[in-house]
């Protein structure tokens, strides 16, 4: 008979420690604080635990035993942390320019096809009868509740029950929607969309 795997897990009892006792800690450990005040100032506003995957590189193996290598600095883990920092940026970045052009695109090409107002017929979409009113619902909601300066504008100067998406009100009706208004699109437009990206 098997021992049920909880059985043999052994209960947390590590007490909370103060940015003055984590610095301690990994001093213990060997790592070299080459100033106390940074370090600190570090603990206190990155956290502990969140720098720890940037200093688990600098850790003697095995690793469980949490001794530093030789010459494994506070300084090193730092530049690690402020590596990826500036990488997230950056791919996060062009991430976003990426779905910008993939958006205006896609609401380019339904709008020229379709009219404006293509998001509000059931019949363009796969499986209308089941996603099509919930996303509906939510998009103009969304549009109704939005304080975009220029939304609001379009809300007073027109009366139509569904709004153009139309360059930046299509954008920032689709922006929070995207994902749910791309994913039941017909194929067929679909495959369009990624056309006008490959050649």
């Amino acid at each position: 008979m098997s021992v049920p795997s909880s059985l043999m897990l052994e209960p947390y009892t590590k007490q909370s420690l103060s940015h003055e006792e984590q610095l301690q800690l990994l001093k213990d450990r060997g790592l070299l604080v080459e100033d106390n005040s940074k370090a600190l100032h570090l603990l206190h506003h990155i956290s502990y635990y969140r720098l720890s995957g940037y200093w688990h590189p600098l850790l003697q193996k095995p690793k469980h035993l949490h001794r530093f290598k030789p010459n494994a600095s506070c300084n090193n883990a730092f530049k690690l942390y402020c590596f990826d920092r500036e990488l997230r940026q950056l791919v996060l970045g062009e991430i976003e320019k990426i779905e910008v052009a993939v958006r205006a695109q896609m609401i380019n090409t339904l709008s020229m096809a379709f009219g404006p107002t293509w998001y509000a017929d059931k019949l363009r979409f796969i499986n209308h009868r089941y996603g099509h009113d919930p996303t509906l619902k939510k998009l103009l909601d969304d549009f109704r509740n939005s304080q975009e300066e220029f939304i609001v504008a379009f809300r007073k100067k027109y009366s139509d029950n569904y709004p153009a998406l139309l360059d930046d009100y299509g954008n920032c009706i689709v922006r929070s929607n995207f994902n749910l208004v791309f994913r039941i699109e017909r194929w067929e437009k679909q495959k369009s969309h990624s056309a006008s990206f490959c050649a």
